[in-house]
């Protein structure tokens, strides 16, 4: 479980609200889940799962982290 998810939950209603679909757009990124596994081959642990709409053509897509601690510096640097 993350250790750090009282910050993660509060940096990704921040990243939700700033990337919410906008009045007269069809284009917005939604963070929709995280996930922690096994170390991979790549070094990775965990990830976010996003929910994606550019210019109304919508697709699921996850980005895959070292840790707990690269998902918070993430955050940080799209907040």
């Amino acid at each position: 479980m993350f250790t750090k998810a009282n910050e993660i939950a509060s940096l990704t209603k921040k990243f939700n609200e700033i990337n919410k679909q906008q009045k007269g757009s069809r284009s917005y990124c939604q963070i929709v889940g995280f996930e922690e596994f096994d170390k991979k081959e790549n070094g990775a642990t965990c990830a976010i799962h996003f929910h994606e709409s550019i210019h109304g053509m919508e697709r699921n897509s996850k980005f895959e982290f070292l840790d707990e601690n690269h998902i918070v510096q993430y955050l940080k640097a799209h907040t």
